[in-house]
């Protein structure tokens, strides 16, 4: 299947319609905006560098000239950053139609935290996630809006442990456990009586800079080879951002989108049952803790 085949059987045009999609200006996040400009939507490109996120919105124009692309600071491992981001949203945007929630970090520097003392992968992949979500909650619900919550193939390999002792965990670890925090939480927020529709989507796995990152806890080296081998053997970001797309619009039954081929490694994407390992409560574990440790 093409591209082309791909979009004609799925999405045909989605213009008029405003989404939010975090961490736009590289990776998937980049790939996912361009995808979104050429369906004609309106972006709001929700990055920590505003410089970089100028430098890709430059880049989507000239490729799309008629799309409107708006920038919005955004730091997911800053609670003060995140709750004003929804306050400007809120007051700025009369109306959207979905976020994808995709910034993330994965393997920083040792001891590196979030501007609130937190691990910075945990406090960023999810607790940054769910501050995000709890300060739009009401905005997003009288919009009808759509959130996609992204998490990863490793997710079902999290340890299950309670939130606390999560934070002692090696990097890898973290970042298991990270993104399985989304799933669960997504999972559970499903459940409640609102307005929002929740779909969670993994991208399989491709070449983007979160592990060339000059934040990462890998050596240059490391980083460029792993970049390097990352192209050869899995499939791109443009593609692996077809999962976020897809769960973006799609009203099927399945609410878990991930790529179709072996392993869920790679390949255009295709709907799931939701795994049982979502199906663990986490949002009031994590609403104590907060409260606990603020």
């Amino acid at each position: 299947m093409n591209y082309n085949k791909w979009f004609k059987k799925n999405i045909t045009s989605l213009k008029g319609k405003t989404f939010i999609v975090t961490g736009a200006n590289s990776g998937i996040g980049y790939q996912l905006s361009l995808h979104l400009a050429f369906l004609e939507a309106n972006i709001i490109m929700a990055c920590r560098n505003i410089n970089k996120a100028t430098k890709a919105k430059e880049e989507i124009l000239k490729l799309y000239p008629n799309s409107n692309i708006y920038l919005e600071e955004y730091d997911q491992a800053s609670f003060d950053s995140i709750e004003r981001f929804a306050l400007k949203i809120k007051k700025d945007y009369t109306h959207i139609d979905g976020i994808v929630c995709n910034a993330g970090v994965y393997f920083p520097k040792k001891d590196y935290k979030t501007e609130d003392g937190y691990e910075l992968t945990l406090g960023t992949n999810y607790l940054g996630v769910y501050k995000l979500i709890e300060e739009l909650k009401d905005y997003l619900n009288a919009n009808k809006a759509r959130v996609v919550l992204v998490n990863s193939l490793v997710s079902g390999f999290a340890k299950k442990i309670p939130l606390e002792k999560a934070f002692n965990l090696k990097r890898n670890a973290l970042y298991n456990y990270s993104k399985c925090s989304i799933a669960r939480f997504g999972y559970e927020l499903m459940k409640e009586n609102s307005d929002i529709t929740y779909r969670i989507a993994h991208p399989g796995i491709c070449s983007t800079n979160i592990i060339s990152s000059t934040q990462t806890g890998f050596p240059t080296w490391f980083g460029v080879l792993g970049h390097k081998a990352l192209t050869l053997f899995t499939h791109s970001s443009k593609k692996a951002s077809l999962s976020l797309l897809l769960a973006l619009v799609d009203d099927g039954e399945k609410k878990y989108i991930t790529p179709r081929g072996l392993f869920s490694i790679s390949g255009f994407p295709k709907r799931k049952l939701l795994p049982k390992f979502m199906d663990r409560p986490i949002k009031e574990e994590t609403a104590l803790f907060l409260l606990k440790n603020k």
